[in-house]
């Protein structure tokens, strides 16, 4: 079983609610382990930047805007869910943590990052680990889940790496306020403020109007093969599923993955024409396909409640699940097709409403969201591409004192100078739980006899970005299989026999 998941909008407008009140939080913002997760988020920029404008402003977004930010989660002990307690704009105290620290070297002469100058000629590019570059541009003391918050931990924190021509501007907040497009929804907002622009009124939706429709059947919750509810002995089921390639293959390999984009582009091309022989010509893939094998791009405007032009700020996470038998010889071109038709079905409105009827009664029930039948494996990618494209911060960019911007000239044509446009920033990170093989996606702490139900993995990987002319992926495997990669990628560079 092929299972992706990928964010189709965020939440609500707190600056159309009264400062200092409380905000609870709805199931879909709960379920484990989005619970306690932190999300991380780096940009790296490939120019310094003003520390002082994106500190300001960011104080200006959470004081006259969105006051959730700078908001302390907090556990209802009567009712075990959460809520927030809004600050009021003349909130004295913290809201928001920030630290910096400069590195006196480039970003290149770290060489942290593989080069930017992506060809598809090349192949496939390697690069060291999200949690290799988490230690060198995070804080030692950031807490990396939510349930290591110290009394004074503030929800949102930010931590600026300072190179010589870059900046890393690393994010932390927890998966209870947002998935990724909310995260990019309110840092687009940030920097609206940073360019002195009122930020778009973010969507404000009354509690449970994304938690689908209340008569579905029992039935329908668990219909097979899809995103669904499971029971206890099917999950135990699922969970040994899982069990021996852990137990003979326990040692794993993540790295950061880079697919340069004309290199997906053809591929594309080739097995578009290999589906039109087969199937006709209605089915066209996407670049998305080909790297992820399917992922349920961003579908704001796809249920009623989320219009597509206003930003939501919370989770409001889809799922399309393609259901079919692979193999080692299971072609590239066979799982694109598979998938590309679960995201057709899975964008169905009807489909829309299920799911988020399917992760209201996840979280109701506190099981954790797993798609996957006993006896069967998954894998899960989630897309972040659509929720950080055209993300801009050159409105912080910071300009030497009588430097002008880089201008660039033909002098054969005569042309005036042009000014070299700012470059799209990487944008890196992870929502997982830690402490646990990162290969599958260990949802619970403890291995009680009672908890085995709920204790499962997911195999998965993430997609973080488009930019600089290639996809850039974090991506682990066992050790073994790492070795079997490595030998593919030595003898079939542009992945054309796969």
């Amino acid at each position: 079983m092929s299972h992706w998941k990928q964010p189709i909008a965020m939440k609500p407008n707190e600056s159309s609610t009264t400062s200092g009140q409380i905000l609870h939080l709805d199931p879909k913002d709960q379920w484990k382990p989005i619970d306690y997760i932190r999300n991380i988020v780096f940009f790296i920029l490939r120019h310094p930047v003003r520390e002082d404008i994106l500190r300001t402003s960011l104080d200006n977004l959470i004081r006259n805007h969105l006051p959730i930010l700078g908001s302390k989660i907090q556990s209802d002990g009567k009712q075990g869910g959460l809520f927030c307690q809004l600050p009021t704009p003349s909130h004295d105290g913290l809201l928001f943590g920030w630290s910096s620290r400069r590195v006196q070297t480039t970003l290149a002469a770290s060489q942290l990052l593989p080069a930017s100058n992506i060809s598809g000629s090349q192949g496939v590019i390697w690069g060291k680990s999200i949690v290799d570059l988490e230690k060198e541009w995070t804080p030692t003391t950031w807490p990396r889940a939510r349930y290591e918050d110290k009394p004074d931990t503030a929800t949102f924190l930010v931590h600026l790496t300072k190179y010589e021509d870059a900046t890393v501007v690393c994010t932390n907040i927890p998966h209870a306020i947002v998935d990724q497009l909310g995260f990019s929804s309110f840092v687009r907002a940030w920097l609206q403020v940073a360019r002195g622009e009122k930020p778009a009124q973010f969507l404000q939706l009354e509690r449970g109007a994304l938690d689908g429709p209340k008569d579905i059947s029992e039935k329908e919750l668990q219909r097979k093969a899809t995103y669904r509810v499971t029971t206890a002995k099917e999950r135990a089921g699922i969970l040994l599923g899982f069990i021996p390639e852990l137990i003979l293959q326990p040692s794993e390999t993540r790295r950061l993955l880079v697919f340069p984009e004309d290199l997906i582009a053809n591929l594309r091309e080739k097995h578009q024409a290999k589906i039109a022989l087969t199937h006709g010509t209605k089915l066209q893939l996407t670049n998305g396909d080909i790297v992820a094998a399917l992922l349920l791009k961003a579908a704001r405007g796809r249920h009623p409640a989320l219009m597509a032009e206003q930003p939501y700020l919370h989770n409001a996470i889809m799922y399309s699940t393609a259901h079919f038998s692979i193999s080692r010889d299971t072609s590239v071109c066979d799982i694109a097709y598979h998938n590309r038709l679960a995201v057709i079905e899975a964008l169905k409105p009807e489909n829309v409403d299920r799911a988020f009827a399917v992760t209201r009664e996840i979280a109701l029930r506190g099981y954790s969201i797993h798609t996957c039948e006993p006896g069967e494996l998954s894998f899960t990618i989630t897309n972040w591409t659509a929720a950080w494209h055209g993300i801009d911060f050159s409105t912080c960019r910071d300009q030497a004192a009588g430097e002008d911007e880089e201008l660039v000239a033909d002098p054969e044509q005569h042309a005036e100078p042009q000014h070299l446009p700012t470059p799209s920033p990487l944008v890196f990170g992870h929502s997982l739980p830690r402490g646990r093989p990162t290969r599958c996606k260990w949802d619970q702490i403890s291995l009680q006899a009672s908890d085995v139900a709920n204790y499962w993995p997911l195999v998965n990987a993430q997609i973080m970005c488009k930019a600089e002319g290639g996809y850039w992926c974090d991506f682990t495997s066992s050790t073994k299989n790492m070795a079997l990669v490595d030998q593919l990628m030595s003898v079939d560079p542009l992945l054309e026999s796969i």
